[in-house]
């Protein structure tokens, strides 16, 4: 009796080791090929593939992650269709963090869809957990300085526009109420984003997209600037890294398929920022401090 149960309990453990070998095959076959449609750009068929991968086995972080990343892949900012997708998304990717609370690729990609919807804050939340879970990510920080840069740059620009400031006069701001104001509200900012950028270059000092960010950030520290000689100096630091972008060879910043979840997040941060309403350097007659500008 005894050997007859034991034998039971075997065939019961084989039947299940073989039905999750069999579910983990089907997973992988279908995510396969929902990676293939995805590279080939058929979304819809992709997203039908990951669905019925995350249905056949609901633990694989793996299959709920390309389905999140197909999912935002379909959300066009502007579209009608994009709140669908955008929310089908966010509710994927914190799926695949209730399984793996560590997977950096959905963080990022939450972070990413924060920063489309245009809710910086919590954009900023995702990436500032991103860069705690890995100090090392020079993408983190890039984004983190963005959004301080960002927010100082839409100010600095509107108060240059009420100041009647054309874009080629030289800064800094010229009313000191108004400068002093500005280094209350954006300074802070302005220097997260300094500090930010610095580190993405700390951690690869390739990275030309840091030092643009970096050099523009330096021309909006200008701006608020007290004195010439304080508005020089920093000017004079833009001017650094702006010759640093000629110099450099490139970037160790990886091109990832938009079929992966960090390709996504490279993909929607990948825009050039707007240029800025910031001067050009005034001619050498002109005796005034220089000034660097987008190209």
């Amino acid at each position: 009796m005894e050997r007859k149960l034991t034998n039971l309990t075997m065939m019961a453990v084989s039947a299940a080791c073989f039905s999750i070998t069999s579910a983990y095959a089907q997973t992988s076959q279908l995510i396969q090929q929902g990676v293939k449609a995805c590279s080939e750009q058929s979304f819809a068929v992709a997203e039908d593939y990951f669905v019925r991968a995350a249905k056949a086995d609901p633990s694989s972080v793996t299959a709920w992650r390309y389905l999140g990343t197909v999912e935002l892949m379909q959300s066009v900012p502007g579209s009608p269709i994009n709140d669908t997708f955008a929310q089908k998304a966010e509710a994927t990717f914190k799926k695949v963090l209730a399984l793996d609370p560590s997977d950096d690729a959905s963080i990022a990609a939450l972070g990413a869809l924060a920063q489309q919807q245009q809710k910086p804050d919590e954009a900023r939340a995702w990436y500032e957990k991103l860069a705690t879970l890995e100090p090392g990510n020079a993408d983190a920080w890039l984004a983190l300085g963005f959004i301080d840069w960002y927010k100082s740059w839409r100010q600095l620009g509107q108060a240059r526009a009420e100041l009647h400031m054309k874009i080629e006069s030289p800064g800094p701001i010229a009313n000191a109420r108004t400068r002093a104001d500005l280094n209350v509200r954006i300074g802070p900012a302005i220097d997260h984003a300094l500090a930010e950028f610095k580190q993405v270059l700390k951690i690869d000092p390739r990275r030309k997209d840091a030092m643009r960010y970096l050099e523009l950030a330096l021309q909006a520290r200008a701006d608020l600037a007290n004195t010439p000689a304080e508005y020089a100096q920093w000017i004079k630091e833009a001017g650094v890294w702006k010759r640093a972008q000629s110099q450099a060879e490139g970037s160790s910043h990886t091109d990832l398929s938009p079929c992966d979840a960090r390709g996504v997040f490279q993909l929607m941060f990948s825009p050039p920022p707007p240029t800025p309403p910031l001067p050009p350097p005034p001619p050498p007659s002109a005796g005034g401090p220089g000034r660097v500008v987008r190209r």
